[in-house]
């Protein structure tokens, strides 16, 4: 697997966490309470994201897919939108 599909990747995770965002921002207009456990439970789902990445990647001969590569695409790529899911819960 080349970068291409680690940049694939990433792009996924932007839409998917602007989706989670949506969510968060149900939970937070509901209770604290609510939007902490959405917030925990939204970025652990989120980082299944690597796993199924480095399953995907097992799977191809050419692949060089790290795990660490693939924790740090999620984690760049969900950077700036788990603190503002912070400053939601703070806010």
């Amino acid at each position: 697997m080349t970068p291409s599909f680690l940049k694939d990747i990433s792009l996924s995770i932007n839409q998917i966490a602007e989706y989670i965002t949506t969510i968060l921002d149900r939970a937070r207009e509901m209770s604290t309470e609510t939007l902490l456990k959405a917030t925990a439970g939204s970025f652990k789902e989120a980082w299944r994201l690597v796993d199924a990445t480095l399953k995907v990647a097992e799977t191809r001969s050419d692949s060089a897919v790290t795990r660490t590569q693939a924790e740090d695409v999620l984690s760049v790529s969900l950077e700036a939108y788990v603190y503002c899911w912070l400053l939601n819960i703070s806010g």
